[in-house]
């Protein structure tokens, strides 16, 4: 696969794509040699310090190797830092690259720091390199406790014992004085913690399972507890705890995994879900759903059951908590009792929204219409009152039935209601639109339409519902009455937004509705930014053919606000061109 330079963000993965940009943003990405012959080296430090190769033919990176040890993918977050790094500098046109700490990068031709490093670290005893890195870890805390916390299975053998003490050991080292970890620390700590989810994943094709269980579930359950005197701001500290359980999810998908090592992970997901320990966080229920997945004894099925049946319906308020209890027993039930019990729990608690539709939709699967119906409308004199939002579900449902019923009167009325709300989730609101004009007699059609603006204008909210209104007499293709809305609405998108339909017959108009609003706009707002705005749309005019009207406003604007350099050199660029 190549990558386009300028457009690469479309082809990677997200997850890889944010850290491999944060990479970029702190600066790790460093050294970044021309080798020629569009070679490119660079050194990306992070939790350990890696290099990348790359090679650039045009804008296509056609080749790229990075010698960190990541291996769930086609392309890592170090080789990601550098592509933003090269887009940067190619967006600049600079034909030295600076690095983002401001460092000056080798010519082509000259000896990169990376391959200076391969040479010394051939060169050097194994005495000298000790010496090195005992001086360095007794110089350096976070150093220190990194390389003990990698390291440290040579020592002894592997338990969650030592792993917790590590990383006890590890988040010490970025804790400030009043037991607080910072941003910028919760970053860097959350990288280690990372990349020792990451270790735990080839741990587990290596077939070191037990390690990595233990990694993970000790990674777990401190970060869990950092989480209380961390700044996890941006959900780099959520982030390791999300790879962790991804490191789970790999050891319940072997095939081959051992009776004990199931058991161990059984128990711990049960243990952590009954004791609390992720209470308030989505990770809570997450323990259960993975359970789920693994179970395999009948003891293990009456454990789970027993842990959702402690959660119980509070009757004075809705409760999240119970909803996801009873969704996840009818997981438990369909796995291990087949289908039809799953269905036969589901119509017991019908309460349940989710359960609803899906009875909903099995009975539309057979053809039950008259059942969908009834389930249907039993869901919106329940949920009306209390969970208004779901009124659209069931009205979706019930506008599917009385088309395959062939029910005129309600498609009817419903499509109506679904154009006269403000949002549609289901189809958008074109759907509806096409659905009720083929429904209605054509003679009926002109009264249809004035009937629905008139409905969505009550209440002296059509600006709130400009968009909506608008939208019909677009597809009316009712221009003047467009028109009209927008005089009495107008505002810079909704004008740019109506240049297309108007401007053959109202381009002086518009023009005139820009000049009013940047009139206004330049009362309210000062700086750069603001003023680059009220001259983009005085372009605009000129676009509209009203080149004089769109210059007198320049003179106007250059008169009345003639202490304002930034908006004088910006308009003076109209005038330039």
């Amino acid at each position: 696969m190549n990558l386009q330079l300028d457009r690469f963000e479309k082809q990677i993965d997200k997850t890889i794509l944010k850290r491999g940009y944060d990479y970029f943003l702190k600066g790790c990405v460093t050294d970044v040699d021309d080798l020629g012959n569009g070679e490119y080296e660079a050194t990306v430090e992070g939790t350990e310090t890696y290099t990348v190769w790359l090679h650039l033919a045009g804008n296509k990176i056609t080749k790229w190797e990075c010698d960190c040890p990541y291996d769930l993918g086609a392309i890592c977050k170090h080789v990601v830092a550098v592509l933003y790094y090269l887009q940067q500098n190619s967006e600049e046109e600079s034909t030295d690259f600076i690095s983002p700490k401001g460092k000056t990068q080798s010519k082509p031709g000259k000896e990169s720091e990376a391959q200076q490093i391969n040479r010394l670290l051939k060169r050097l005893t194994h005495e000298e390199l000790k010496a090195f890195v005992q001086k360095a870890c007794t110089q350096n805390k976070k150093l220190r406790e990194q390389f003990i916390t990698k390291y440290i299975s040579t020592l002894y053998p592997i338990s969650k014992e030592i792993i917790i003490q590590r990383i006890d050991k590890l988040s010490e080292a970025y804790t400030d004085k009043y037991d607080f970890i910072h941003y910028d620390e919760a970053a860097e700590l959350s990288e280690k913690l990372y990349d020792m989810a990451e270790e735990a994943i080839t741990d587990v094709q290596k077939g070191n399972t037990r390690s990595a269980l233990y990694t993970a579930e000790a990674i777990i359950e401190k970060t869990i507890e950092l989480l209380e005197y961390a700044d996890d701001s941006y959900g780099e500290i959520s982030g390791s705890i999300n790879r962790a359980f991804d490191v789970l999810d790999t050891i319940a998908e072997k095939e081959d995994l051992d009776t004990e090592t199931h058991e161990e992970l059984f128990d711990w997901l049960l243990t952590c879900f009954e004791q609390k320990t992720m209470s308030g966080w989505d990770w809570h229920f997450n323990l259960i759903e993975k359970a789920i997945k693994i179970v395999k004894s009948d003891k293990e099925k009456k454990r789970i059951r027993k842990a959702l049946e402690q959660i119980k319906l509070d009757e004075n308020d809705w409760n999240w908590n119970y909803k996801n209890a009873q969704e996840l027993m009818s997981q438990l039930i369909r796995k291990t009792e087949g289908e039809n019990a799953a269905f036969r729990f589901m119509e017991s608690r019908l309460s349940i929204p989710e359960f609803r539709k899906e009875l909903i939709e099995k009975a539309m699967r057979k053809n039950q219409l008259e059942k969908a119906k009834e389930l249907a409308e039993e869901g919106l004199a329940h949920d009306k009152q209390k969970m208004p939002g779901l009124e659209e579900d069931w009205n979706n449902y019930l506008l599917e039935i009385s088309q395959i019923t062939g029910d005129k009167k309600r498609s009817i009325d419903l499509a109506r209601q679904f154009l006269i709300q403000s949002a549609c989730h289901h189809h958008p609101r074109r759907y509806y639109y096409d659905l009720l004009k083929s429904l209605v007699p054509q003679e009926q059609w002109t009264e249809q339409i004035e009937s629905l603006v008139a409905e969505i204008s009550q209440g002296n909210k059509t600006n709130n519902r400009y968009e909506e209104i608008a939208e019909l007499y677009i597809w009316e293709k009712q221009w003047e009455s467009l028109f009209g809305l927008l005089q009495q609405y107008p505002d810079f998108d909704r004008i740019e937004n109506a240049e297309k339909y108007l401007k053959k017959k109202h381009a002086k108009d518009l023009a005139s509705m820009y000049r009013d609003n940047i009139l206004s706009y330049m009362k309210h707002y000062m700086g750069r930014e603001h003023y680059q705005t009220a001259c983009a749309y005085i372009r605009r005019m000129i676009k509209l053919g009203e080149e004089p009207m769109a210059m007198e406003l320049v003179e106007t604007l250059k008169t009345t606000y003639h202490k304002r350099r930034a908006l004088l050199e910006e308009l003076a660029r109209i005038c330039r061109n």
